[in-house]
């Protein structure tokens, strides 16, 4: 019965927070092992001759003590993923692949892969940017006599000090009297490495008091925002939402106080790492455009918010 073989095509990895993700491609459905080893593989000469003379050495390698792990694919497969977790930080590992075909074990193999793990660097927490202008302003707009569409569309407002009021917010005063807030947050998080690739983002924000009817708040990237913000800065925070893919969080605050943003991957890779991470928060009726019927507030606790980040280097 003739052997068959397969071929290595791609192999790519992605970095977890303690390991790596691992993903092979290859020319003919097959199902592999990744054999592996802490220990350097040794290296041994094989003389070739011709006509009994001696031309030149071939090499060749083995692992003295080894592991195989299975990919997590059932079956033959043309893409085969290994995840291996638990890798101690700055361990070195040596391995390569080996597999069957219609489950007769296959001659090929692929050359030896050498992979050291780093580790994940956990850095923060950083601290919203406390000053005059950062921690106690937010972008509130209220016009008497204005519709709900005028106000909620405005290109400016009005910057207030959150010593009086820490509300992100919608409001139906009365008729055609509307307020709705919106808060711009700055991080310095020019700490972080310039190889660094972030890989989680999480927002702390306790929220002191809900009022009224409030589902999500949504988390936006705002590197524009003016250094101090400006009051046309409201009518920019309400443009980010034009492509719905540009929200980097969202937290349900109608069961807790203790609230969590987990930016998505757009908003780990939105992190800046020479200045300001510049964010903004809106609440959902906010973002989807539903006129207030009563008041929707979520007054923002006084202990200002913090990002902590978790990143590798390359």
């Amino acid at each position: 019965m003739p052997k068959k073989y397969w071929a290595l095509l791609d192999i790519q990895q992605e970095t977890l927070i303690d390991g790596f993700k691992i993903t092979l491609t290859t020319n003919t459905p097959c199902h592999l092992f990744m054999r592996w080893t802490t220990v350097v593989p040794q290296q041994h000469s094989i003389p070739v001759y011709r006509r009994g003379i001696a031309m030149h050495a071939d090499k060749y390698f083995c692992f003295d003590v080894y592991k195989d792990n299975e990919q997590e694919e059932p079956g033959d497969t043309i893409t085969h993923t290994f995840i291996k977790t638990n890798w101690p930080v700055c361990e070195t590992r040596y391995f390569y692949f080996h597999g069957t075909i219609d489950g007769e074990p296959s001659p090929s193999t692929t050359a030896i892969f050498r992979k050291h793990f780093k580790g994940v660097t956990m850095i923060g927490p950083f601290y919203l940017v406390v000053t005059d202008y950062h921690w106690t302003k937010w972008l509130r707009r209220y016009v008497s006599g204005q519709s709900y569409a005028q106000c909620h569309d405005a290109d400016d407002a009005t910057l207030i000090p959150s010593s009086s009021s820490r509300m992100i917010q919608q409001w139906k005063y009365a008729v055609n009297k509307y307020y709705i807030g919106r808060k711009p947050l700055y991080f310095d998080t020019s700490a972080i490495p310039d190889n660094a690739v972030v890989m989680s983002a999480i927002l702390h924000q306790k929220a002191s008091y809900i009022a009224g009817h409030i589902e999500d708040i949504y988390l936006f990237n705002a590197p524009d925002l003016h250094d101090p913000p400006v009051l046309a800065d409201y009518g920019y925070i309400r443009d980010l939402t034009t492509d719905p893919v540009a929200i980097l969080a969202e937290a349900d605050v109608r069961n807790t106080y203790s609230n969590f943003w987990y930016l998505n991957k757009l908003g780990c890779d939105n992190i800046s790492k020479t200045g300001y991470t510049k964010l903004a928060m809106r609440l959902k009726g906010d973002v989807d455009r539903v006129e207030p019927t009563t008041y929707n507030r979520l007054y923002l606790d006084e202990n200002p918010s913090y990002l902590h980040i978790a990143y590798y280097t390359i």
